[in-house]
């Protein structure tokens, strides 16, 4: 970030990102991807599953790729809208469009591996307020 005079200015922050997903889904291993690209100095990742916990070769797959992210099984809809409110991350990163609209106000990216059925099937996802950025297929 630059300051008034040119130079930089460290951030002094950590961001926290919290990445909710399906381990058995196939963007698992897209997910694990992007934990383990961001920098360390900047950002704490966690991954949180919905659904089945993690198989030992999805817990292998995160650790190679992503080794400094934390993982959290959650095997209810209620139990993540809690460890939002427990955990506080500056931003959610979905790929469950059905978890878009969930309780927490903070801000939130929704993302799909695959495209769904209809446009209708997107829109009843998507809360009023929200801002549908684009969608890939």
């Amino acid at each position: 970030m630059n300051n008034a005079t040119g130079g930089s200015t460290p951030m002094t922050s950590v961001s926290r990102i919290l990445f909710v997903t399906d381990a058995s889904s196939s963007a698992w291993p897209a997910v694990c991807l992007l934990a383990g690209a961001l920098p360390l100095e900047r950002y704490r990742a966690t991954v949180a599953t919905v659904g089945a916990a993690p198989s030992a070769a999805a817990r292998d797959d995160l650790m190679l790729l992503a080794p400094h992210a934390s993982l959290t099984a959650l095997d209810l809809r209620d139990k993540l809208d809690l460890f939002c409110d427990r955990a506080r991350p500056d931003v959610i990163h979905t790929t469950e469009l059905a978890l878009g609209d969930l309780a927490w106000s903070g801000p939130r990216v929704v993302s799909a591996t695959a495209a769904p059925q209809s446009a209708a099937t997107l829109a009843s996802l998507v809360k009023p307020s929200s801002k549908l950025i684009g969608v890939g297929g």
